[in-house]
């Protein structure tokens, strides 16, 4: 049986309906875009972008292009200090996550004969302090690399 106050007797209200639990929604700013292109170094980890502040990302995307295979190269996304997604792109692949959200990272093309690589990022995710973009190259190849990231900080 329902409890509380009916709402056709009286306007809505929190106090009379009695909630146990209120969410809210955060309030952020305008959204920005960051966005970049470039080579990578082999054998190394390099920062893409980096987001401070309290915030939420969008979307956005990261493609990789090279002279032979990238499939062990490793996006990687860190929120707040942690690492929260750092699968190579032949383990999404091969695990077929290729849905927004399946992933804070996930697939949009795997093409291990050109030698083309790209993921997105899945929306709605929150950052208290920081969102850090990554690229790890493990090959002895100089990718070439084009990321876009929408966000709003508060």
């Amino acid at each position: 049986m329902a409890k509380g106050t009916a709402d056709w007797q009286n306007a809505i209200s929190i106090l009379a309906q009695q909630a146990s639990e209120l969410n809210t929604r955060w309030k952020f700013g305008a959204a920005f875009k960051a966005e970049g292109e470039g080579t990578i170094s082999p054998l190394a980890t390099t920062t893409l972008i980096t987001i401070t502040g309290t915030g939420m990302l969008y979307g956005g995307f990261l493609h990789i292009s090279g002279s032979a295979s990238l499939k062990d190269g490793i996006p990687r996304l860190a929120i707040d200090g942690q690492i929260i997604s750092a699968e190579s792109w032949i383990d999404i692949n091969d695990r077929n996550l290729n849905v927004e959200n399946s992933l804070p990272i996930y697939l949009r093309k795997y093409d291990n004969t050109n030698f083309k690589y790209t993921a997105a990022f899945s929306q709605g995710i929150t950052f208290e302090s920081s969102a850090q973009f990554q690229y790890i190259e493990l090959n002895n190849v100089i990718p070439t690399v084009k990321i876009l990231v929408v966000y709003a900080v508060a």
